[in-house]
């Protein structure tokens, strides 16, 4: 069994997330968090496949890959996760204010947003269970539905009561389509092929972000209502995945192995660094609205074109991840990542007045754009295609309990402080996790 090595291991010297480290038998495929242990190992799982990662991370050979149409319908597929929250943002002050005589009207108002999280922390495991037990298919299509017909509800809904009870089953549809098209994923592509879809996805989540946050800008300005109308779009993408992504042939030993225990243990590196990115990012949906109005900053419009700024940010950065991302172990990219966040909240914090806060979320938003591509490098190298599915499921169930969680956390900072102060408080959390990603590389690389 070939064996790869994320370099960090023993000192990162710039050769990129995979090295190869020869042959080695079950007892060497461990991963721990642990003393001297690697908190990585991943094999090649591909059916009839050898590695094909030279040392220095690079792929010695393309992979396979399906036509194209297959890729971009994947990714559709996949931004609808991003759509769930960006096309509603910037209308929840004018939520909150249609439900202002509601009990804690401005912590269920910033739920509004990451309610969907929740429903997806609770459901994303059993998703993964399925997409492994019955097939990717199945779980994927009725997650289509669930989604539209739960995200749309939310128009004609009489109290904020109703609109939440409709982000919650979102959150489950969230769940399922986004567990079932990593795995998708897995099986269909390997190697450099995979690579790329992979950086691609979230510069096409990014995009599509960015498009539905000025769309739902536009539609806020008719009411707040009109930006749910857009979760419809996954009534419109049912028929193009029931026809164009029908199964993959799944042995039975596949399917016995996916009875099988699932161990988290291999890939905790990938959930905890996800979970803590998420409660960072998620605080650009969640409070900068607020922010924006103490700076008297009110079109929904104007909101969505600047929370849109990291979005963009993050765009550009994920389509450079195959050139210069892979030069670099997980640790430093993880550092690289919270350190940004860290600077740009503190550009936010200080900001007295919009065009700062603009820097600010472009400066955050940009190290996210390498967050996905090497977790779900490391989890689909890691993980075997029969339980591919659980891997996706807890990387799903880590990122949204994280956004989850960011609303939760900042909700009571910015109550005792301000807007600009909870900020604050985020940018000194960012930098302290970089500096201790970036003493865990330092460590490794003694």
């Amino acid at each position: 069994m070939a064996i790869l090595h994320p370099s960090p291991l023993r000192g990162e010297t710039g050769r990129g997330i995979y090295s190869h480290a020869g042959e080695s038998g079950p007892a060497s495929d461990v991963a721990c968090l642990a003393g001297d242990e690697p908190w990585y190992t991943g094999r090649m799982n591909d059916t009839n496949q050898t590695s094909n990662i030279r040392p220095g991370g690079a792929f010695s050979q393309p992979g396979s890959a399906p036509p194209a149409y297959i890729g971009a319908l994947l990714l559709a597929i996949a931004s609808l996760t991003v759509i769930a929250n960006a096309a509603v943002a910037p209308s929840i002050p004018g939520l909150r204010d249609a439900f202002k005589d509601t009990a804690h009207v401005n912590t269920l108002a910033a739920l509004v947003i990451t309610l969907p999280s929740l429903g997806i922390v609770l459901t994303a495991g059993l998703g993964g269970w399925l997409c492994d037990r019955f097939g990717r298919r199945p779980v994927m299509l009725w997650a289509l539905v669930l989604y539209g017909v739960a995200g749309a509800s939310s128009f004609i809904a009489q109290s904020l009561g109703d609109v939440l009870i409709g982000r919650m089953l979102l959150g489950i549809g969230i769940g399922g389509t986004m567990t079932s098209t990593i795995a998708m994923i897995g099986d269909r592509y390997q190697g450099m092929a995979r690579a790329k879809l992979f950086s691609i996805q979230p510069a096409a989540m990014s995009g599509s972000g960015l498009a539905m946050i000025l769309i739902g800008g536009l539609l806020g300005e008719l009411g707040w209502r009109y930006p749910f109308l857009i979760y419809a779009i996954a009534l419109a993408l049912l028929p193009l995945a029931y026809v164009y992504l029908p199964e993959t042939e799944r042995p039975q030993v596949q399917a016995t192995a996916s009875k099988a225990p699932f161990s988290i243990r291999p890939f905790m590196i990938v959930g905890i660094s996800a979970l803590l990115a998420m409660v960072m990012y998620y605080m650009l949906p969640t409070r900068l609205p607020f922010l924006l109005r103490d700076l008297n900053v009110n079109a929904p419009t104007a909101a969505g074109l600047i929370i849109g700024a990291g979005n963009l940010t993050m765009i550009v950065m994920a389509l450079f991840y195959t050139r210069f991302g892979t030069r670099f172990g997980p640790y430093t990219i993880y550092a690289m990542i919270f350190a940004a966040t860290g600077i740009g909240f503190s550009l936010i914090a200080f900001a007295p007045s919009w065009p700062l806060v603009v820097a600010g979320a472009a400066i955050a938003g940009a190290g996210y754009g390498w967050l996905f591509p090497v977790n779900n490098i490391i989890l689909m190298e890691r993980a075997s295609e029969a339980e591919r599915g659980r891997a996706a499921g807890f990387h799903t169930t880590s990122i949204f309990l994280g956004q989850f969680l960011s609303p939760v956390i900042s909700g009571p900072i910015a109550d005792h402080s301000s807007n600009a102060g909870a900020f604050g408080w985020f940018a000194a959390g960012s930098l302290v996790v970089a500096a201790v990603f970036t003493g865990l590389k330092l460590r490794d690389g003694r």
